[in-house]
């Protein structure tokens, strides 16, 4: 018998007890079933990525859902909500409009946008705050900026 089937016939027990253990374990069993979602998730956005079955907006046509659907209608708080989505489209290739609603909802919260379920958090994207800001400002000083999203 060699080495490693020695050292498996040790381990495959122990493993086996370890596993068994686990098994009854609360932390274990959620984690486990956390994991089943995501994948469950990620399988129900591919197909709906790959049938179409998605709604895609402009970077033009999602400033106007937003600003036309958050609850906030000072117009500095509405060029913040300008400056973010501009953003969000130059630094990430949206595939989603639940990208963009995701993303507001993480950034300002249900007192903007209380219509965007919780449930788009999951395909929130990241900003970065020093781009936002600069083009808050540019928007607030009229700057004509011809920014482009990322193909």
């Amino acid at each position: 018998m060699s080495i490693q089937s020695k050292i498996a016939k040790k381990l495959i027990p122990i493993a086996i007890m370890v596993l068994g253990k686990l098994a009854k374990d609360t932390k274990v069993q959620k984690a486990a079933f956390s994991f089943a979602q995501d994948i469950f998730k990620n399988l129900f956005d591919f197909f709906q990525v790959t049938t179409g079955q998605i709604n895609l907006q402009s970077c033009e046509e999602a400033i106007e859902t937003a600003i036309t659907s958050c609850i906030r209608t000072e117009e500095e708080e509405l060029v913040r909500v300008t400056a973010f989505i501009t953003a969000l489209y130059a630094q990430h290739k949206i595939h989603r409009g639940a990208q963009v609603g995701g993303s507001l909802r993480k950034r300002f919260g249900s007192s903007w946008f209380p219509h965007i379920k919780e449930r788009e958090l999951r395909y929130a994207l990241k900003v970065d705050k020093d781009l936002e800001e600069y083009l808050y400002q540019q928007i607030l000083s009229g700057a004509n900026l011809n920014i482009k999203p990322i193909p």
